[in-house]
């Protein structure tokens, strides 16, 4: 039986709302190219270099908001302090957690103490992503808020693709930044993030997102 060529689907998503598609066959070359996306200083680099026997392209990182690489091939990560795992979410808004857990599940994170929170970003480039962020429940306050107030401050915020693969979210394109809840276990008080909302943040429900198309009227405005 012939066994399927390990490749490579790499798309980055910019600030212009362009996206730029490049592929990559080979397993050696597949590894190569996710352990040099996977490094902790990605968007620090003055330039993203793309390079094939065809051409070779340079992207300034300045000008990225998103990098995502779809693949089947074993793509290990480094989270940031706390996390657990951070994973794409498809067609799921922050909050909608209607069906709940399953019982089994809700033992299960009580034991792990472990808290699976849903998190929505926004780029500058109108580029939308929703996660769930898994978290120790009971860590210290300095990491809580390391995580939950200054994800922007990070240098790379990567997550697992739904459908296979990785991504890498630019945080210092984004623009907006929702957290919530999801089948927490012990209700909204058990939500750490409460504890580390500084004094200064203003009262408000978030009620809707218009898109940068929408704006003219022509169109309703997306809810969230």
């Amino acid at each position: 039986m012939t066994m399927p060529t390990m490749d490579l689907n790499l798309e980055i998503r910019s600030e212009d709302g362009s996206s730029t598609e490049f592929y990559q066959e080979g397993e050696e070359s597949v590894a190569r190219t996710l352990r040099l996306l996977s490094i902790r200083r990605l968007f620090a680099q003055p330039l993203i270099v793309l390079a094939s026997p065809h051409g070779i392209s340079t992207i300034p990182s300045r000008t990225i908001d998103m990098v995502l690489a779809h693949t089947l091939a074993p793509t290990p990560l480094r989270w940031p302090v706390g996390v657990m795992e951070i994973a794409e979410v498809l067609e799921r808004v922050p909050g909608d957690d209607a069906d709940g857990p399953a019982a089994s599940d809700c033992d299960s994170s009580q034991s792990e103490h472990i808290n699976t929170l849903c998190l929505q970003i926004h780029t500058v480039g109108n580029w939308a992503v929703t996660l769930e962020v898994k978290a120790r429940v009971h860590f210290p306050l300095p990491d809580q808020r390391q995580l939950l107030a200054h994800f922007c401050e990070l240098p790379v915020l990567p997550f697992r693709l739904e459908l296979g693969g990785i991504g890498f979210v630019n945080p210092s394109k984004i623009s907006r930044m929702t957290v919530c809840p999801s089948h927490l276990i012990g209700g909204l008080s058990a939500w750490p993030a409460l504890k580390v909302v500084p004094k200064t943040a203003l009262t408000a429900e978030l009620l809707r997102w218009t898109p940068l198309l929408h704006r003219k009227g022509e169109n309703p405005c997306e809810s969230l």
